[in-house]
């Protein structure tokens, strides 16, 4: 079992004889389904395509020659792969929300926080997946939940069989996830709440998420995690630090570090664009200096960051702080 550590590679462990996961670094967790009918969750960033490629060609697994690729939400680091691995395998069919489209053009026309998003190629669905869809693997069946709040088109896969729930973003182990931010945050805040509380009610042994380790004691954790969300809607000002937290993360990490200034213009640049949302109505447009310092000193606390001569670089990034974070 992947619970005593059974390493395939120095990322790609096996969970069972039929699961395997690579864990992500730039890239979301990737998961190999192993049945009749195989299957990946996820394709990684789009930087990351070949090396992932290699790391499951050295384990056994061929990604040029499964039947399906599952994506948990649309970001770059879940989907970047989908196009190159579609070249590799153009039978290769690729499932995904209904509300993929519609959350990217949503993505696309808003402009928001351009300089932290990871870009990807354009990619179509073969198979758009709804509530209690069922998706055949030959010898066993996922569930299709929609899980929204993280962003409109995440979903997650309930492996009943097993009693496996691979949730993409939707939950982390004892970190909340970012809310969507093309609506309102409270709004998004509400959808999360509710897909917390749908995931409460699944008979779940182990959920596998999109970043960091498995969660075992998922009730408990799902718990937490509520009562995390019941202070965010008390004190908003934690959504918007939650919310930029790991755009600076991205935003840094692209930029192979930044000055304190470059990252404190780019946050009131863009924080002014949230400022219609119900969230903003008691800051003020000098708080919003205020709130940087608050991201910086919480990601210092987090140990993901460094500051050496006004600049900030990365110490670790989110994927390994969450690792860790168990």
């Amino acid at each position: 079992m992947y619970f005593q550590g059974k390493k395939l590679d120095s990322k790609l462990e096996k969970i069972d004889d039929y699961i395997y996961i690579l864990k992500g670094t730039t890239s979301s967790n990737i998961y190999y389904l192993d049945f009749e009918k195989k299957a990946i969750i996820d394709t990684g960033h789009p930087n990351d395509c070949k090396n992932n490629y290699e790391i499951f060609k050295k384990g056994g697994f061929l990604l040029d020659e499964i039947d399906y690729i599952l994506n948990t939400h649309s970001h770059g680091d879940h989907v970047g792969g989908n196009v190159y691995f579609k070249k590799l395998n153009p039978g290769v069919k690729i499932f995904g929300s209904k509300y993929m489209y519609k959350y990217q053009s949503l993505r696309k026309n808003t402009g928001i926080l351009k300089g932290s998003e990871d870009d990807f190629d354009e990619y179509t669905i073969d198979v758009e997946l709804n509530e209690n869809d069922v998706i055949d693997l030959g010898n066993t069946k996922l569930i299709v939940y929609e899980t929204p709040g993280h962003t409109d088109d995440s979903i997650s896969f309930y492996l009943k069989d097993k009693k496996y729930l691979f949730s993409g973003d939707v939950i982390y182990n004892k970190v909340i996830t970012q809310v969507n931010y093309y609506k309102d945050f409270l709004v998004s805040l509400e959808e999360l709440i509710t897909s917390y509380k749908k995931l409460e009610d699944i008979d779940t042994v182990y959920l596998f998420p999109g970043h960091g380790p498995f969660i075992e004691n998922v009730q408990d954790n799902i718990k937490s995690c509520l009562r995390k969300l019941e202070r965010f809607k008390k004190n908003p000002e934690m959504i918007i630090i939650n919310i930029f937290v790991p755009s600076a993360e991205y935003y840094i990490h692209k930029n192979n570090g930044c000055l304190i200034e470059n990252l404190k213009e780019y946050f009131i640049k863009n924080t002014l664009k949230f400022k219609h949302y119900s969230v903003f109505k008691n800051i003020k447009p000098d708080d919003f200096d205020s709130l940087t310092n608050k991201v910086i000193s919480l990601m210092k606390i987090m140990n993901l960051i460094k500051i050496k001569d006004n600049r900030i670089f990365l110490i670790n990034e989110l994927n390994q702080y969450i690792e860790l974070n168990r």
